[in-house]
């Protein structure tokens, strides 16, 4: 009686968990802010680079072997690849360029997935962090654990979970702002978190979604935009190719 009544158990206890598993899976589609065709276009190869997707979303340069590289965590509920357009620009200027899909598109599930990156690309010298929203913030937390391989961190829109006052390698934060150039209020706890050297790059006209090239699930935003998707995605790739230059000019690259 004791063994029937703990197969029923049993198989009460695996069908909550498949249950639960696909109701996670239903919420999270729901959720899901999908690339535009703009930004599916934007993964096309051509003769300059290679672009593949497979474990991860690498844009490669054909023609040279890049010294240093870009690992992007998405944010949340964002399918990665609605980051192509900006990813792309940053590949056209020599940049190894890794953005990294998150299980139920959330980073904060898989942080460390910057690791996998950093060991199949041995031949890279050099290693930057970027994310978005969420993705920013657990960028940051693996930039603050893995000082030693990744020389550089850029946040768009986000802030670090945790205080960041003792990290030594260079920060940027690319957000978007009013006219006055400041980050949203909301971010005012969480601008304390950063290091002292970092250096803020204003998106004016900008709101949280258009970092990528999205249809947006039901996600709200608190700054209506002034300027296009597209010009945002524009400034947001120079201003991350100005902070990855920066990096060139000061050396930190063989």
């Amino acid at each position: 009686m004791l063994k029937k009544s703990l197969i029923v158990l049993g198989v009460c206890i695996l069908l909550a968990a498949a249950g639960s598993a696909l109701w996670l899976r239903y919420w999270t589609e729901s959720r899901l802010s999908v690339p535009t065709e703009v930004a599916m276009a934007a993964l096309e190869s051509d003769a300059n680079f290679s672009v593949t997707h497979e474990d991860w979303l690498v844009f490669s340069p054909r023609r040279s072997r890049p010294k240093l590289g870009l690992v992007f965590y998405p944010g949340a509920h964002c399918d990665v690849r609605g980051y192509g357009p900006a990813l792309r620009a940053i590949a056209e200027r020599g940049y190894l360029v890794i953005a990294v899909p998150m299980p139920l598109y959330l980073a904060i599930l898989a942080p460390e997935r910057a690791s996998d990156v950093i060991a199949a690309y041995a031949d890279v010298d050099r290693w930057v962090l970027a994310g978005h929203s969420l993705g920013g913030t657990m960028a940051a937390r693996y930039a603050q654990r893995h000082p030693e391989t990744t020389h550089g961190l850029i946040i768009w829109d986000s802030y670090p979970a945790g205080s960041m006052a003792d990290y030594a390698n260079p920060v940027w934060l690319i957000h978007r702002s009013g006219d006055d150039g400041k980050p949203p209020d909301m971010y005012a706890d969480g601008l304390t978190r950063f290091p002292a050297h970092t250096r803020y790059v204003p998106i004016r006209g900008g709101n949280h979604l258009n970092f990528g090239d999205f249809i947006v699930g039901p996600a709200q935003e608190d700054i209506d935009p002034t300027i296009t998707a597209v010009e945002q995605q524009t400034r947001v790739a120079e201003a991350t190719l100005a902070a990855l230059d920066s990096l060139t000019a000061l050396g930190l690259v063989r």
